[in-house]
């Protein structure tokens, strides 16, 4: 399977940051008598960082150079251009069905209303499938 790189890069940013949240959240979990985060291992002969504490910090470690490679990659970049091309097959489709059903696509009402359907869609709310069933 082919990955291009600056999806593989954007997915290791995503990946890293969920890692980098859920250590976080594991670590504000665990907590002393007083309600304080354990970060330091009291077990042995010299306290040490928890190995929770240490594994944050080497992701986040990784998330930073992820990022950054990602930057330098242009992903961020490419995101966007792809997002707007999106955004442009999306509205040239509504604007062929409109024409399809006989619709002046710059009649006002027509405008008006593409432009409700998109700002739901951008919302991301939920649609029936088409034809109406869910």
């Amino acid at each position: 399977m082919h990955v291009r790189p600056s999806v593989a890069l954007a997915d290791e940013v995503a990946r890293s940051n969920g890692m980098v949240q859920l250590i976080a959240d594991e670590l504000n979990r665990v907590v002393d008598e007083g309600g304080s985060p354990v970060l330091i291992d009291h077990g042995g002969m010299n306290p040490t960082p928890d190995p929770l504490v240490l594994l944050f910090l080497r992701e986040r470690e990784h998330l930073v150079s992820a990022a950054r490679h990602a930057i330098a990659g242009g992903v961020e970049v490419e995101m966007e251009s792809l997002q707007v091309a999106y955004a442009d097959q999306v509205l040239d489709v509504v604007e062929d069905v409109a024409r399809e059903l006989g619709h002046n696509v710059d009649d006002p009402a027509v405008v008006e209303a593409i432009g409700r359907v998109l700002t739901r869609l951008a919302a991301g709310q939920v649609r029936p499938a088409i034809g109406g069933a869910a």
